[in-house]
């Protein structure tokens, strides 16, 4: 008989867990490990209301962004006039080449309201960074002069 001769075997079988309560995720890394694990891959840390966090940081940011306008129209004896056009990005931050009246460009960033580290300093879990970038476009109006 001629052939390959197995000497051995490998197997890997992937789970993912999700757990509400991160206090317990030293205690579940040790359980999988003293059942056998022998990778732990890729631990990623989330928050449950996300769509709330992104809508209040789209809020802030445009907020900002009509502030924003507004200090640097007065900077130039002018006032802001009408919103005609606001887009939220979800990609590049990169606007050349676009020919706007007037542009503001602003990204606001929701953090948790601290790093958690658990009782014995183990796992710090950082931080959550939700952000929301805007642009938004106004019509300038001549303001009163300085």
């Amino acid at each position: 008989m001629t052939g390959n001769i197995i000497s051995g075997y490998g197997a890997h079988n992937p789970i993912a867990i999700t757990l509400r309560d991160v206090k317990k995720l030293e205690t579940v890394l040790v359980a999988a490990l003293e059942a056998g694990a022998t990778e732990v891959e890729g631990i990623e840390f989330s928050v449950t209301n996300l769509r709330e966090l992104r809508d209040r940081a789209r809020d802030q940011a445009v907020r900002a962004a009509m502030e924003k306008a507004t200090a640097m129209a007065s900077a130039t004896g002018m006032t802001v006039g009408e919103v005609t056009n606001i887009n939220e990005s979800t990609g590049s931050s990169s606007y050349g080449g676009r020919q706007w009246t007037n542009v503001q460009n602003v990204v606001q960033e929701l953090a948790s309201e601290g790093a958690i580290t658990l009782e014995d300093g183990s796992i710090a879990l950082g931080q959550t960074v939700v952000r929301a970038e805007v642009s938004l476009t106004a019509r300038l109006h001549p303001g009163s002069t300085r």
